[in-house]
């Protein structure tokens, strides 16, 4: 994978937001338990607070009992008599005087506390209500901040698939190169070898360092596509031309590997012969020495082995058999 750091970097940014918006769930969760608890709390205060007042008003009853006796002994005054009706009389005065004031004494303190109950409760309803706005608060927060995180997620999440479609990319057009490099290539590399021609040799060698360069790699990876595809095109055009090139000079018998008048020029015991040394020339036999010697020193320019520098073994060693092929017909010719 050729963008794997890329990959990294990116896969790594999605787990940190993934993690951060685990962690302000967590937090949040956190919070909404401590409040929900302090709510609990309050919720259970104010209960408590309506069953001590609820049990003092249950108590508040035994001083109205005492009352009541205390009136029905009053009642009794007026209709007993004997040692009885004096007895009911001290205890009715005992009533009388000992329930009315802690019926009254027991109906302030209930008014009192019916009163500071009722504004303590008012008090905890009102943190009640500050804490559960507050659990609105941290709700809206959190759906703030956990839309930012999903919303980079999901931009980091873009990013990636678009860096997949970067390497798809980046996949095809190693693939066009391949192709070029093993097909094209190679195609016109085997005909052009045929030639012996530096011109083409060293043309085809150009391409080949091409293909291989720094440059086609940064194309390949960074190229826009349009660069890619009109210099793609360009090595495939230069490697059609260099291919019609050297299949017309094989038709012209610069060289060929099939046994045509140019290998039959050999005599029976490999010496050179007049006839072959103006074939490998190219020149009729009726060429005077002034169109032999011009024609040579064009013919050794263009074949000399230096021009072959670079290229693969295979060629230099053609180039190099060619160039000796042409000075030996050359010095055949004119001693």
């Amino acid at each position: 994978m050729v963008l794997v750091e890329d990959f990294k970097i990116l896969d790594d940014n999605i787990e940190s937001q993934k993690r951060q918006l685990s962690q302000l769930d967590n937090d949040l969760n956190w919070e909404k338990q401590i409040i929900e608890s302090k709510i609990g709390k309050f919720q259970i205060q104010i209960q408590k607070n309506k069953n001590n007042l609820s049990s003092l008003w249950k108590i508040w009853a035994i001083p109205f009992v005492i009352a009541s006796i205390a009136v029905l002994i009053s009642i009794a005054i007026g209709t007993g008599s004997g040692l009885i009706h004096v007895l009911l009389v001290l205890f009715g005065a005992l009533c009388l005087y000992v329930g009315l004031p802690i019926l009254g004494i027991w109906l302030i303190v209930l008014i009192f506390k019916s009163i500071s109950t009722s504004v303590n409760n008012s008090s905890i309803n009102t943190s009640i209500a500050d804490k559960q706005k507050s659990l609105l608060q941290i709700d809206e927060k959190f759906k703030e901040r956990k839309s930012k995180f999903n919303k980079d997620i999901k931009e980091l999440l873009q990013q990636r698939d678009q860096l997949l479609l970067r390497e798809k990319e980046i996949e095809r057009r190693k693939t066009i190169v391949e192709d070029i490099a093993t097909i094209l290539y190679k195609d016109t590399e085997k005909e052009v070898n045929i030639t012996l021609i530096p011109t083409l040799i060293n043309e085809l060698h150009d391409i080949f360092t091409g293909l291989h360069s720094e440059s086609m790699e940064e194309l390949v990876i960074n190229g826009s596509l349009e660069d890619f595809q009109n210099i793609t095109d360009s090595i495939k055009s230069e490697l059609s031309r260099l291919k019609k090139l050297a299949l017309e000079a094989q038709t012209k018998g610069y060289y060929t590997d099939e046994e045509t008048e140019y290998e039959n020029s050999i005599d029976s015991n490999g010496i050179m012969t007049k006839e072959r040394a103006f074939i490998i020339l190219g020149l009729e036999q009726t060429a005077s020495k002034e169109e032999i010697k011009k024609t040579y020193k064009i013919l050794a320019h263009e074949f000399h082995p230096d021009k072959a520098e670079g290229a693969t073994e295979s060629i230099k060693k053609l180039a190099e058999e060619k160039f000796k092929e042409i000075k030996t017909a050359y010095e055949f010719l004119i001693k």
